[in-house]
């Protein structure tokens, strides 16, 4: 019967640990919620060089971060990484609650992004590149936001991507 017991005792700590564990982990970077989308962008005229080849890009994917912080805590961003990438971010405090993105491609709905109670909204855009990296990675579509909370240093990570309609270039 003390066996019995025993094997309670530790299965019911481990629950109630992992259950702790889970619960500080969405909160340890400062954000609590996130959503990322992203735009493919084409030029109305593109440009050509004399012999007819394509001058610089011919697509321009944006990409778009929303996330929501405690309402009166600025977060302090160090970056992003993303395909092999460590990138710059550009952020800047929503005023409203409620934010209309745009449209998602697929089927053209709205899609709104809404801070909880006692919550703010952030938004932030990938810029220029701080660190290059040659390294193949293995999930090209996982993003990390880099953060200092509390002191420490942290990583959001965040796998889905909504593509949205993209905006006509002129």
């Amino acid at each position: 019967m003390k066996l019995f017991n025993k094997n309670i005792f530790i299965f019911t700590c481990l629950i109630l640990s992992s259950i702790l564990f889970l619960s500080c982990s969405q909160t340890s970077t400062g954000i609590y919620k996130t959503w990322s989308f992203y735009k493919s962008n084409t030029p109305g005229t593109i440009p050509v060089g004399v012999d007819g080849r394509v001058i610089g890009k011919i697509h321009d994917t944006t990409y778009v971060i929303y996330f929501e912080t405690k309402k009166n805590e600025e977060p302090k961003l160090l970056g992003a990484s993303f395909k092999g990438n460590f990138y710059k971010l550009n952020f800047s405090k929503e005023e409203s609650s409620v934010v209309e993105v745009g449209n998602r491609l697929p089927d053209n709905k709205i899609v709104t992004v809404k801070a909880g109670s006692n919550r703010q909204l952030w938004k932030a855009e990938l810029s220029e590149v701080i660190t290059p990296n040659t390294e193949q990675t293995k999930a090209k579509s996982l993003l990390a936001i880099v953060v200092e909370h509390k002191g420490r240093k942290a990583s959001r990570f965040i796998k889905k991507h909504i593509e949205l309609v993209p905006e006509l270039q002129y």
